[in-house]
């Protein structure tokens, strides 16, 4: 050990040369002891020696010189031995654009080409998520304004409804959340807002409900996504005001074709006159979009639900919109624009200043739909500790057989009760990084993105990620302490 830097220097005498024969008679006993102690650390056993104590004093219940009586440190790979021989064969297996983290919660104990650039998928949203967490806040709301120019006389609004979006991505009707494939999303339900405007007292409005947008930019899609992943609802058209994902469909019936619209501020007005309209306010305009003047006040402000709950609907269940609205509202919260490259300019900060591994890191988009996107192993697992097992993050994953991704993938045994985890997929890409609780009760960070090239995602792939997980749970992880600690006296 080196000494304080402010410890005075210490200097010693020469020893007399008589006591140089009992300086070696000393290092050979230490020798013979540490011996000994190796030997009873790999073998397990010791030789009985003989004790000092009296007859009436109780005999230690393990020998000296015992692997029982070894620091724990010494013992901590024999379980992390185990970990990665249950692990790697399937390791092997994998494709060779792949890569496998292990955690215990606070560091890495098994890496499998951890530091490897890889397209993660909607794995993504885990640093997505992670950032926004720390620049946005658990507990902040996303408001959408209602605004008017003066206030309302006698329950008519002169002049036009303002409804101005501040980037909530769960404004959604009842018809649209009973369209839902994986259960009921969390929302800020526009019936319970249009309730609302009627019980201010607004009873007609002489000129239109206008959308407003103009918090983000007005760039819709990502550069280079394919435009079938709007007309097929992969994806929304971005804007700080979207309502029912901007999918063409009767806010109320639910019925119609689908589709993208091309203008979301007024696809989000046009939704809202109609639940008005239907609560017998009279609305003179047609829905128009546009941007609310300065001068206008606000007559109601929604509050989204806190950003804790939507991060649940972000990743419990994949939402691609919600990722990419958050990264915009990152920029504008950096005191930048509400911009995808200023989300990701703001989210490249986050995690530079807190020190995460980015290596191979490449951030395209706030989803993960961009197969330029590259994640490391090494990265996700450095996210997922850094909230930790019983985190915001962790408490937003999806659960088998819950509502979410996980819906239909491990929903037999006791997997719901071990596991929560993100799931990615792309053509080419499967991706599930999560904590698991393992049966002798250690939670387990895992991290398995697998990259499968020129060939399409098939079962075995999926198979593969069952597998390790399974391969998993009955590792103990910590060194098993009951058997290599001291024994107790005996009675």
């Amino acid at each position: 050990m080196s000494e304080p830097p402010d410890a005075p220097r210490v200097v010693r005498s020469a020893r007399p040369r008589g006591n140089r024969a009992l300086l070696i008679i000393s290092a050979l006993c230490l020798a013979v002891g540490a011996a000994a102690m190796g030997f009873a650390f790999i073998t397990g056993r010791s030789e009985e020696l003989p004790s000092p104590q009296s007859a009436d004093e109780p005999a230690p219940g393990t020998p000296v010189l015992s692997a029982r009586r070894v620091p724990a440190f010494t013992t901590a790979p024999i379980p992390l031995r185990a970990l990665a021989a249950a692990v790697q064969p399937f390791a092997d297996a994998a494709p060779p654009e792949s890569c496998i983290s292990v955690g215990d919660g606070s560091r890495a104990i098994y890496s499998h080409n951890a530091s490897a650039g890889l397209v993660p998928a909607s794995n993504q949203k885990l640093i997505t998520a992670s950032a926004a967490l720390d620049l946005i806040g658990a507990d902040e709301t996303l408001k959408t304004d209602f605004r008017t120019v003066g206030k309302p006389d006698g329950g008519v609004i002169e002049g036009d409804l303002f409804m101005v979006g501040g980037g909530d991505p769960l404004l959604m009707t009842d018809a649209y959340q009973d369209i839902q494939t994986h259960g009921r999303l969390p929302e800020s339900n526009l019936e319970a807002i249009a309730d609302q405007l009627v019980g201010a007292g607004v009873r007609r409005v002489t000129g239109s409900v206008v959308g407003d947008g103009s918090r983000y930019d007005s760039e819709r899609v990502v550069e280079g996504w394919p435009s079938r992943w709007l007309t097929n609802g992969t994806v929304a058209p971005l804007s700080a005001l979207s309502v029912n994902d901007g999918w063409l469909i009767d806010p109320v019936t639910g019925e119609g074709e689908g589709g993208a619209t091309a203008d979301p501020s007024l696809h989000a007005a046009a939704v809202m006159t109609r639940l008005l309209t239907d609560r017998g306010v009279v609305i003179d305009g047609a829905p128009r979009s546009g941007e609310a003047p300065a001068d206008t006040e606000s007559l109601l402000a929604v509050d989204s639900l806190p950003l804790s709950e939507i991060l649940e609907e972000l990743l419990a269940f994949s939402d691609n919109t919600t990722a990419e609205l958050l990264l915009k509202e990152m920029g504008v919260r950096s005191g930048a624009a509400g911009t995808t490259a200023d989300g990701v300019a703001a989210v490249t900060a986050w995690a530079s200043d807190r020190g995460l591994p980015e290596g191979e890191w490449v951030m395209v988009d706030g989803s993960g739909l961009s197969d330029g996107n590259r994640v490391t192993c090494d990265l996700l697992g450095a996210v997922l500790r850094t909230n930790g097992a019983t985190g915001t993050i962790a408490d937003a994953l999806a659960v088998p057989g819950q509502g979410g991704t996980l819906s239909d993938r491990f929903e037999e045994g006791e997997w719901p009760q071990r596991l929560r985890a993100k799931t990615g997929s792309l053509n080419d890409v499967t991706s599930l990084s999560g904590w698991l609780t393992t049966r002798p009760g250690a939670a387990l960070d895992f991290e398995i993105v697998l990259n499968t090239g020129d060939r399409r995602v098939g079962n075995s792939d999926l198979g593969l990620q069952e597998d390790i997980l399974t391969a998993l749970l009955d590792q103990p992880v910590a060194p098993p302490l009951d058997a290599a600690g001291p024994r107790l006296p005996a009675a």
